[in-house]
C-alpha cells in the first residue's frame, strides 16, 4: 500500500528518440566529401592493425565520427577531437585499432548542423 501511494502522480513517459537518429540530425556514413585513407599494420607494432585517415575534401566544416571493427566484431568508435569547430577543408580526422577486421565507417555531417542541433553521436554498429 505504501508503494501505490508513493506512485500516485508519477507519470510513465515513452523513450524519447536520440538526437543522433533524428531528421535534425542526419549523420551521413561514407560521405563523398570525406576522403578514407585505410592502412593495415602501421600501429601497435601489429600486421593486423587498421588505421583510417578521414579527410575533408568538401568546402565547409564537418563533424567526423570514424568507426572500425576489431578482430572480434565489435565497432571501436571515435569523435574528431574538434570539439564544436569541425575538421576544416583539408583536415583530417585519425582513427584505429591495434587489431581489426578492416571493416569500417566514417560518419559526418556539416558542423553547423552539428552544433544547432546538439546532435548526439550514430549508432555505434553502422
Amino acid at each position: 500500500m505504501a508503494l501505490a501511494a508513493a506512485l500516485v502522480g508519477v507519470v510513465a513517459l515513452a523513450p524519447r528518440e536520440s538526437s543522433a537518429q533524428s531528421a535534425a540530425c542526419p549523420w551521413e556514413a561514407n560521405n563523398i566529401f570525406i576522403r578514407q585513407d585505410v592502412r593495415s599494420g602501421t600501429r601497435c607494432g601489429s600486421g593486423s592493425s587498421v588505421e583510417v585517415d578521414a579527410v575533408n575534401i568538401g568546402q565547409r566544416a564537418v563533424k567526423i565520427y570514424p568507426c572500425l571493427q576489431d578482430d572480434k566484431g565489435k565497432w571501436i568508435c571515435s569523435a574528431d577531437g574538434k570539439f564544436n569547430d569541425g575538421v576544416k577543408p583539408g583536415e583530417k580526422a585519425n582513427h584505429f585499432v591495434c587489431k581489426g577486421n578492416g571493416q569500417h565507417k566514417v560518419w559526418s555531417m556539416p558542423i553547423e548542423t552539428y552544433v544547432a542541433n546538439h546532435c548526439g553521436w550514430p549508432p555505434r554498429e553502422p
